[in-house]
């Protein structure tokens, strides 16, 4: 980083909706931080399950909070943006956890405003999955780990936010409108979060595969008939894993 521009903000984003001990998962790692350098920005959907009242109760860890009804996780995202003020933002979802106590302090040396987007490692169920460095696949699916990845807010400002009418595949659509900022993108080689295992993007995969045909679609990407065969083609590929992978456990 060029010593006289002035150092990059993180700020670190959850949402949440009744998921109370993930998202004490998610404060304890945020709290063990080593680098104190960061704000933390909490929005919450109305949650009934004691999420409100943990939130209430962490107030000395969290720099700006919001909790009432959304319209789902693309607005949460929105009202994250808003309320953060730092030039890099962070997603860390409920029940998501940072890797380990220094990665604060490594982002923040590795961040710089030569860069739009920092993307790590993200490690899902015990395996540790990274991006593929050539983004040009990007337009198949969806291989940016949102939660590992330190996105430039200025991008939001000059692409807009989250589409809320995606239930899924939000962060993909988003992704799509920035092909001519693709080659500002670094790497670190380290794991930055660990992804709470079953999210709704996994759950749901038949819906995100979908999701992510109709964000190729509205971006002019992809023609039509070639996304929905490499949305099946996807579709079976992971019901075919998902169904090997329960043969060997029974």
């Amino acid at each position: 980083m060029n010593e006289s521009s002035p150092a990059p903000t993180l700020s670190i984003i959850t949402i949440c909706y009744n998921n109370r001990l993930g998202l004490e998962r998610t404060f304890d790692s945020v709290r063990t931080q080593v680098s104190r350098n960061f704000e933390y920005i909490v929005v919450d959907g109305g949650s009934t399950d004691g999420s409100k009242q943990l939130i209430a109760d962490n107030t000395d860890l969290i720099t700006a909070h919001k909790s009432e009804p959304d319209r789902g996780i693309a607005d949460a995202f929105n009202k994250g943006i808003a309320l953060s003020t730092g030039s890099f933002l962070l997603f860390l979802n409920s029940g998501d956890v940072l890797a380990d106590n220094e990665t604060i302090m490594h982002l923040n040396s590795a961040l710089s405003q030569d860069i739009d987007i920092l993307v790590g490692d993200i490690e899902i169920g015990g395996s540790k999955y990274s991006y593929r460095k050539d983004l040009h696949w990007q337009i198949l699916r969806n291989y940016l780990p949102h939660q590992a990845m330190c996105i430039g807010k200025e991008l939001f400002i000059s692409y807009g936010l989250y589409d809320q009418s995606y239930r899924l595949g939000m962060d993909y659509e988003w992704s799509l409108r920035l092909n001519p900022r693709l080659t500002r993108v670094a790497r670190t080689p380290r794991v930055l979060s660990v992804m709470e295992p079953g999210g709704i993007s996994t759950s749901c995969y038949k819906g995100t595969f979908w999701a992510y045909h109709a964000a190729r679609q509205k971006n002019g990407t992809c023609p039509r008939s070639i996304s929905a065969f490499i949305t099946m083609l996807f579709i079976a590929k992971r019901y075919c894993g998902l169904s090997f992978r329960r043969l060997l456990r029974n």
